[in-house]
């Protein structure tokens, strides 16, 4: 399914939907229809695609894994090939997690585009006002916060990342490098 044509083509299109995106705020178009089209656009349209995605290899890895469980000939093969599997399976599980604290950290953002996408419809300056100054920094310091949790799952998830993590900040206190 994946060839360098696709990949090519999808990669020109990004490029190409990222360089119109500053253009068309330059357009006549009405306002709210702006901003609802950017919003679906850069978070709606691929959360759904990279959620239907997770979901089909999560279905996948499951499958996999009970195939693997049910077959029980040539013991010491398949005794690699499910401590490979769960490996696997976890690493698939940190993807959701990460997924997760994307979606909830993202999502007060999104429900604010919506209210702000409706004071633009009523024309009321003063809600949009009181929206931009007080409580869109606190959205964005939510939605932001995500790139901070994303290394706490990691640590909890992945030996890996936790040794490197305590290599790296050996003056932090007992309790992350012990």
């Amino acid at each position: 399914m994946v060839t360098k044509k696709r990949c090519y083509t999808v990669i020109i299109l990004v490029w190409l939907l990222s360089l119109c995106l500053p253009f068309s705020k330059l357009s006549t178009l009405n306002r709210a229809i702006f901003w609802f089209s950017l919003t679906f656009i850069t978070f709606v349209f691929p959360l759904v695609i990279v959620s239907l995605s997770y979901i089909c290899i999560l279905k996948a890895a499951k499958e996999q894994f009970k195939r693997i469980c049910g077959d029980e000939s040539s013991r010491n093969y398949n005794e690699n090939i499910k401590v490979r599997t769960l490996q696997n399976f976890k690493a698939i599980k940190t993807v959701g997690f990460v997924l997760g604290a994307c979606i909830i950290t993202w999502m007060p953002s999104l429900v604010l585009m919506v209210f702000d996408i409706y004071y633009v419809i009523e024309n009321s300056r003063e809600k949009m006002r009181s929206l931009l100054l007080v409580v869109w920094p606190w959205v964005d310091a939510v939605a932001f916060a995500s790139s901070a949790i994303n290394p706490l799952i990691y640590y909890f998830r992945n030996q890996d990342f936790r040794q490197a993590f305590r290599r790296t900040f050996r003056w932090l206190p007992c309790g992350f490098t012990e």
